[in-house]
């Protein structure tokens, strides 16, 4: 079955807070918290999860003991047991954005052209991570990029044994406004459901609100990879989540360090004959160990976090290209995970 396009609409501002844990009782009165500009990929299988559990259609204790299990046992309930989710585009009007880590979202076609020269410049550049580095830090400069409005909340703290007020803590949370643009979450999902999808859903933290819908593709299916031949320029689009970190220290600069964790990140796919990261971004999200997420008040197994904006090369065929591109990168990645974007040298 083919791709299904996900639409998140806003509701009302949505709270998606970085990865570090948030608890006024704890962290002391006036602690704060920044929201991404894009939520993690466990936020959108949450809301997704959360609208199958409100159909009835899962158990909210349901498969617990494998990772993220309970969050999959739900989604299956809506697009089947072998449901792939892409997340990390955006939209409005008729003009996608792609989320590259940064707080300003570039258009799709301006990155892919910029993946595409990238791809072309590797066999000739001595120093193909600072082309990367240089071509994927000129698109927030360039074009008619999407900037989601941040702003800020106080809230006063509350026990989470008790839900009692506690006294003199006040905490500080920033949200991300995307109703004043115009603009939409978009995903793709596969495979489509049968019946169509069109719901609420509690989306991200502090309450947010949105609507999901799910509809039939028009050009979407195509958005993940383009182009021909076996050389290929990639960028995440939602950070890559790996069981085991690379052995050289994180020094973006270092060849053997580049293909090291290209390997890593590409593991899953035997097809691919090269992959090496050229170039990680300073952004939103870095290179950390995080938990991602929590189940049944008890944090997941913790894992090394490749930020989204890290660009490279891979070496496969077209057939391997797309079966990386639908699959994704690293662990988790049928629930949002290393969504990685793949342009040849060619064009189709």
């Amino acid at each position: 079955m083919g791709w299904g396009v996900l639409e998140v609409l806003p509701l009302s501002e949505w709270y998606f807070r970085v990865p570090s844990p948030l608890e006024p009782g704890v962290h002391g009165p006036g602690v704060s918290r920044g929201s991404l500009t894009y939520p993690l990929p466990s936020t959108i299988a949450g809301a997704l999860a959360f609208m199958a559990y409100r159909k009835g259609l899962c158990s909210a204790s349901e498969n617990v003991d494998v990772e993220f299990n309970d969050l999959r046992e739900c989604i299956s309930g809506l697009f089947g047991k072998q449901a792939v989710i892409r997340p990390g585009f955006s939209a409005r009007g008729d003009s996608y954005y792609a989320y590259i880590g940064s707080p300003v979202m570039p258009r799709l076609d301006r990155l892919r052209e910029k993946l595409q020269e990238l791809a072309f410049r590797i066999g000739r550049s001595k120093s193909p991570g600072l082309t990367a580095h240089s071509l994927i830090g000129r698109l927030i400069r360039e074009g008619d990029p999407l900037m989601p409005l941040h702003g800020h909340r106080t809230g006063i703290a509350i026990a989470r044994s008790s839900k009692n007020v506690i006294e003199g803590h006040l905490y500080s949370v920033e949200y991300v406004d995307y109703r004043s643009l115009g603009a939409k979450l978009v995903a793709l999902v596969k495979p489509k459901p049968g019946k169509p999808i069109k719901d609420t859903t509690r989306f991200g933290g502090e309450g947010g609100v949105a609507l999901a819908s799910l509809r039939e593709p028009e050009k979407e299916e195509e958005m993940l990879v383009q182009g021909r031949g076996d050389t290929w320029a990639f960028t995440l689009l939602t950070p890559a989540l790996l069981d085991s970190a690379p052995t050289a220290p994180l020094n973006p600069s270092s060849p053997k360090l580049g293909e090291e964790l290209g390997s890593l990140i590409t593991s899953m796919h035997s097809c691919v004959e090269e992959a090496k990261v050229l170039h990680i971004p300073r952004g939103e999200l870095d290179t950390s160990t995080i938990l991602p997420g929590w189940r049944l008040n008890k944090p997941r197994k913790p894992h090394l976090l490749i930020p989204p904006g890290t660009a490279g090369l891979l070496v496969a065929s077209p057939n391997c290209a797309r079966d990386v591109a639908e699959k994704g990168v690293g662990a988790h990645s049928d629930i949002g995970w290393g969504t990685i974007l793949l342009v040849s040298s060619h064009k189709a």
